[in-house]
């Protein structure tokens, strides 16, 4: 990398810049231990837009999303599972959604959607994601 300097005292700034810049880099780069590289639940807003990382839904909030990015490299069966954990009016761990997806190299990832007939219950839940017959990552929730 070159920079021009004006008798020599742009070159700390530059430099400080190239830290931060790298230091930036580090702290927004993913990182992966394992085939799941990013996995978050989302949920659209009153306007229609797609708001990431969220851990309460009021009961009407249709479909709960599970984005899921996957590590370069990965292949192969994904299942991914919407389980109530403890919900009012149903039995504990009840299964409301069961997706499967074959990811193949041209695939960077999957999104899954649950959604129920009538209102989500109150209560806890979670995602079970597996890759490949392993449980991989638990994302929970609640509905509120």
């Amino acid at each position: 990398m070159r920079f021009a300097t004006t008798g020599g005292k742009l070159f700390p700034f530059a430099l400080l810049l190239c830290f931060a810049v790298s230091v930036a880099a580090q702290e927004t780069a993913p990182v992966s231990d394992g085939p799941i590289q990013k996995a978050v639940m989302a949920k659209q807003d009153s306007e229609g837009n797609i708001v990431e990382d969220v851990t309460e839904f009021s009961p009407t909030d249709k479909p709960h999303i599970c984005y899921i990015d996957m590590a370069d490299g990965n292949t192969g069966a994904l299942l991914v599972k919407f389980i109530a954990t403890k919900a009012v009016g149903l039995r504990a761990n009840t299964v409301i959604y069961t997706g499967k997806y074959t990811i193949t190299e041209n695939d960077a990832g999957a999104v899954f959607e649950a959604t129920m007939k009538n209102k989500f219950p109150v209560g806890d839940y979670r995602v079970e994601i597996s890759f490949k017959g392993k449980l991989e990552k638990t994302l929970e929730y609640k509905v509120k």
